[in-house]
């Protein structure tokens, strides 16, 4: 009985002919366990194992076939650099005594005065086990040589790119120069070669250059340096202009990511509490009455009350109505083609990321829009320049709610100004006369209104000068000759957020119709708290001119 057949441990270390006859016992054993009539399920790993050996075995030859062909296309090119030209006889004489080893052999008609030569059976039959699937030998680079055809780059350099036939490819002998025709017939049958896999090479392609261009020593940077520079001396070219001929011919590249600049920052920020159900209903804090829930008592009081009268009050706790308030419904819905979410999905992301801000934004407008409308309108006087106008009024009317409202230390009131405002007042503080706006710190408006009790509030997107004047699809030419601030205790305004509905992508019918999908659905219940006690809706006249009060002469005593 036959020694099963062993794979070889190393195939790289194995040389052409002894890979070349592992290669065909392998085949043979393959074939054996094949047409075996006792092959059982248990021997499937063994001959998954033998074919993954035959596939390693054709990659190695694959691997010095391509060897091969660049050692000889390097040969080429050194010898277009020191200058042959002619075929080496001794090469010749090289590929006549290895021809048996060619990739290709030509089909020649043997002699008529020859009779073929009479295998032993034994022979025939090797022959025939390991001819199931034709392989051919390995060839040696001398025998590369001998099919490939002498193409040394001119030394008065190239005209274009020489496209010649792969060694793999049925039918044509290697190194053959082909046209576009005769390379789509190459792709075609190297095609059915790798058909059940593997890979195969259909064609090679050179690129001459002059000699003059060739970098010989590529760690040398002073000859880069000179090939560079001829490269690039319009003296060697005709009419002695450097220009690329056709165009870069390449389309331009596209990028499909989008810029994102739209963000939900600087808006209205004010207090939220969670709303479970469709509404929510509160009560009103009531205003302090000082002079109802107490009272004051003197001697001739006393003495009058003898007969019963007067008496001394007493206040009685009314009962309030709670105040209820209803939510309004915001939400956000992006349709888009199905087919655009399968091929530009870029787009698609795109635009839901900016109808979710879209959807904050119109619903902090919203909240401050019903913030505006319950507030107190005041328009103050007409004052001078911007900071100190809006500075004065505001301190104003801090003092009179604080006042008004018996406020405690410990309660700060917010401004929600324009956040454009700040610029407003640095460009009018830059405008001073011995000021140097370079010298105020980063956060000296906000430490300012701070001393009178204030926090300030930047708001992006609020009426009124949005977007009529600032903001507006014209550009601005000026600062707007007034502005409106909203001027509140703190937690007066407070958002109520219910449960948010969430459809996400949506397939339904009559979109799948049309071949579209909703690809964002989403809404939320919102409403506005007002807890009280004011607010108000100051509007101030203001002047970036950087003008300051008049010098008065004193009329008071001096001394």
């Amino acid at each position: 009985m036959p020694k099963p057949y062993e794979l070889p441990d190393d195939i790289t270390a194995l040389s052409n002919e002894e890979l070349e006859q592992h290669l065909a016992a392998a085949r043979t054993a393959f074939q054996a366990k094949r047409e075996d009539p006792n092959l059982d399920i248990a021997d499937m790993p063994a001959v998954r194992t033998l074919a993954a050996g035959i596939k390693a075995m054709q990659a190695e030859q694959d691997a010095r076939v391509e060897q091969a062909k660049e050692a000889l296309a390097e040969l080429d090119t050194l010898a277009a650099e020191v200058g042959l030209t002619v075929e080496n006889p001794a090469e010749t004489a090289a590929g006549e005594e290895l021809e048996t080893l060619a990739v290709e052999p030509p089909a020649v008609e043997p002699p008529a005065q020859e009779a073929p030569a009479v295998e032993p059976p034994a022979q025939a039959e090797e022959v025939a086990a390991s001819a199931v699937v034709p392989r051919r030998p390995v060839p040696l680079l001398s025998t590369v040589r001998l099919h490939q055809p002498k193409q040394l780059v001119p030394r008065n350099g190239g005209t274009g790119i020489t496209i010649t036939a792969s060694a793999e490819v049925p039918g044509a002998q290697l190194g053959t120069p082909l046209d576009m025709d005769a390379l789509t017939e190459s792709v075609t049958k190297v095609a059915g070669l790798v058909a059940n896999g593997g890979k195969a090479i259909a064609a090679t392609y050179q690129l001459p250059f002059a000699q003059d261009l060739i970098v010989n020593d590529a760690g040398s940077p002073e000859e880069g340096t000179m090939k560079v520079l001829k490269a690039a001396d319009q003296r060697r070219l005709k009419g002695g202009d450097l220009v690329a001929s056709g165009g870069w011919c390449a389309p331009s590249e596209t990028i499909y990511e989008f810029v994102e600049y739209s963000c939900p920052d600087n808006l209205w920020d004010l207090p939220e509490i969670n709303l479970s159900r469709g509404g929510i209903r509160y009560y009103m804090t009531p205003e302090l009455d000082i002079n109802a829930m107490t009272w004051e008592w003197t001697e001739a009081d006393d003495i009058s009350a003898v007969d019963g009268d007067p008496t001394k009050p007493c206040f009685k706790i009314p009962c309030h109505d709670p105040v209820e308030v209803r939510c309004t419904a915001y939400g956000a819905c992006v349709q888009s083609g199905i087919l655009s979410q399968r091929f530009f999905p870029e787009l698609n992301t795109f635009y839901i990321r900016r109808a979710m801000v879209a959807y904050e934004m119109r619903l902090k407008a919203a909240m401050y829009a019903q913030a505006r409308a319950k507030s107190t309108p005041v328009t103050t006087a007409p004052s001078f320049a911007s900071f100190t106008a809006v500075y004065g009024a505001l301190a104003l009317q801090v003092a009179d709610m604080v006042e008004r409202w018996h406020l405690c230390d410990t309660i700060n009131l917010e401004v929600a100004m324009p956040w454009w405002l700040r610029n407003m007042f640095l460009a009018d503080i830059a405008r001073r006369s011995g000021s140097q706006v370079c010298d105020l710190p980063a956060t000296c408006i906000e430490d300012k209104f701070a001393e009178i009790g204030v926090r300030v509030n930047w708001v992006k997107n609020v009426p009124p000068a949005i977007p009529a004047e600032i903001g507006g699809t014209a550009p601005a030419t000026d600062w707007p000759s007034q502005v409106e601030v909203l001027l509140y205790p703190a937690g007066a305004f407070q958002m109520g957020r219910g449960p948010e509905v969430n459809l996400g992508v949506v397939h339904d019918s009559t979109l799948l119709r049309t071949n579209d999908m909703t690809a964002l659905w989403f809404e939320s219940c919102n409403a506005l708290i007002y807890r009280g006690p004011e607010s108000r809706r100051v509007t101030i006249p203001v002047c970036a001119d950087g003008s300051v009060g008049p010098r008065l002469t004193p009329t008071c005593p001096t001394a």
